[in-house]
């Protein structure tokens, strides 16, 4: 007998609204909080607009993976942050590359950070959803206790 993979997986379902002139409010089916963003004809400077919110995705999902992976992994991390910039073509218009600085507040050694950044890279949902149609590249910053910063040594992803 054949499972259906369908009807275990996963669905996410967002609802966009457009709300008093040119903004948008997303929500999701039983959240109780949602996202306005600029939806606008022209530039909105107080709201995300979708292609930030792509690139707050991206970065959402490397953090929220830190989050579950981590305490799994027995790791201490005070402290992660990301600064996403993509780089936009305009004709046609398409995120033609993404690139990512990460920064964990830590004392692991490099090498089990390097295991964790691994496993961002494997379980990432919204990250292996654009690695295929889009040039990706990291930086990871290791914020130590005593104020140093050290860089790792990654190499680019695709």
């Amino acid at each position: 007998m054949e499972v259906d993979k369908t009807a275990i997986m996963p669905n996410y379902s967002v609802t966009i609204t457009k709300i008093a002139g040119e903004v948008g409010h997303a929500q999701a089916p039983e959240k109780s909080e949602g996202i306005t963003l600029d939806i606008s004809r022209d530039s909105n400077p107080d709201l995300l607009n979708p292609a930030e919110l792509l690139l707050a995705a991206f970065g959402g999902c490397l953090l929220k993976n830190i989050s579950k992976l981590a305490p799994k992994m027995r790791l201490v991390i005070s402290d992660a942050r990301v600064q996403v910039t993509g780089v936009r073509q305009e004709d046609p218009p398409h995120m033609e590359s993404i690139s990512y600085q990460l920064v964990l507040s830590t004392e692991e050694s490099e090498e089990k950070i390097e295991r964790l950044v691994n496993y961002l890279h494997e379980y990432g949902t919204v990250y292996n959803t654009l690695l295929p149609l889009l040039s990706v590249s990291e930086k990871v910053m290791l914020e130590r206790g005593n104020g140093r910063v050290e860089q790792m040594n990654v190499t680019a992803i695709k």
